[in-house]
């Protein structure tokens, strides 16, 4: 990586005493050229060479160069290339006022151009840092595990803006197809249900940027054009010039799809659930919570659904079977189990059970799905 050299300050002006230098090596420089081309211009044109050093140096050097250029180039000019040469008579009539206008001259245009050259370095700055945020924020695009859309124009179609958000527009077609994956075209779109069909003006970013109001909290499915669907949650907002006119809209969203088949799964054995016989509990593998009970567990228990919800089911076995219950749940998350064991009552009483236990993933958490039957008769 390029490293800026220690007489260059982190604005990229230089070193004060680095301008000096720059300023004395362009006088001199240009003292040299001069009395090269002496015998062809003689005495006239002495400062023909001085004033672009004067120019030069304060261009890279800035005011102190321009400065450290000007004034040692009225001494050298009027040492050797005014008549009569090889002398110093600065303060003799018109010499001297022509050495007086030639730096003041020579600092003017030294102020101008260390502005000119200021103001380059500030939009090099300015530039460069608008590209390293641009590239930060790319990146931060690409990492949120969101699909980002925007529209700069109202009433125009969002368009994606990361890799998560060209996938689930179908835009990279192409190269799924030269990495011989199939990729899907969105053909239509829903609410979450499926019932109502949404247009693509009244998606969230293309609403957002057509209202200039935020569309918060939005629920919608697109439709494939293989008949697969992918269920959309997330904000668009409008984006805003400096004058605080719309001029586009932004949105992100997360793909929920899973998660509403695990809600619909979890859905079905809850309505299994309610209506089974057999005592039916959900229960979280993380901390043994219960999660859902079923009519039959709070028969059983004698516990409502509410407060069997705020119990975990080491509440609902005897102190001295923790460590066993512990492995029968790990057995369970593996892969199913089938064992006998106690639980207890709200009254304090235990009552045999048989337990068909097995674990499921529910909206990102392991659950195990229990079904409990009291054998009491059996155990008689």
């Amino acid at each position: 990586m390029f490293r800026r050299p220690a007489w260059f300050a982190a604005d990229g002006a230089p070193h004060p005493l680095a301008g000096l230098a720059v300023g004395i090596v362009m006088a001199v420089l240009a003292t040299v050229l001069r009395a090269a081309c002496d015998p062809i211009l003689g005495a006239q044109a002495p400062f023909l060479l001085h004033i672009p050093a004067v120019v030069v140096a304060s261009w890279f050097g800035g005011l102190p160069a321009g400065v450290a250029a000007a004034v040692p180039s009225a001494f050298l000019v009027d040492f050797f290339f005014i008549e009569p040469r090889l002398t110093t008579s600065m303060f003799a009539g018109d010499r001297s006022a022509a050495m007086l206008l030639f730096v003041l001259v020579c600092l003017g245009l030294a102020w101008h151009v260390g502005r000119w050259r200021a103001s380059e370095r500030a939009l090099r700055l300015a530039r460069d840092d608008a590209a390293r945020n641009a590239a930060e924020l790319r990146a931060v695009i690409e990492a949120v595990p969101a699909a980002v859309f925007a529209t700069r124009r109202p009433r125009e179609p969002a368009v994606p803006i990361n890799r998560l958000a060209e996938v689930l527009a179908g835009a990279d077609a192409a190269d799924g197809a030269a990495d011989g994956a199939p990729f899907r075209q969105p053909v239509r779109f829903t609410n979450s249900e499926g019932t109502v069909d949404i247009g693509s003006a009244d998606l969230p970013v293309e609403r957002a940027a057509a209202t200039g109001i935020e569309v918060r909290d939005q629920e919608f499915s697109t439709i494939y054009d293989d008949g697969s669907v992918r269920t959309l949650f997330g904000t668009g907002v409008p984006l805003r010039d400096e004058f605080g006119r719309v001029r586009g809209g932004v949105g992100a969203f997360l793909d929920i799809t899973e998660r509403k088949r695990a809600e619909a799964v979890l859905h079905r054995y809850e309505l299994l659930a309610h209506h089974a016989r057999d005592i039916m509990l959900f229960v979280r593998r993380a901390d043994g919570r219960i999660v859902e009970a079923n009519a039959a567990a709070e028969r059983a228990y004698g516990y409502t659904r509410e407060e069997l919800l705020s119990r975990t089911i080491h509440d609902l076995r005897p102190a001295e079977d923790v460590r066993a219950a512990q492995a029968q749940m790990a057995d369970a998350d593996l892969a199913g189990i089938l064992f006998e064991a106690r639980h207890r009552r709200r009254d304090g009483s235990l009552f045999p059970v048989e337990v068909s236990s097995r674990g499921m993933t529910v909206g990102g958490d392991r659950v195990l799905v229990s079904v409990i039957r009291d054998i009491t008769e059996r155990a008689q």
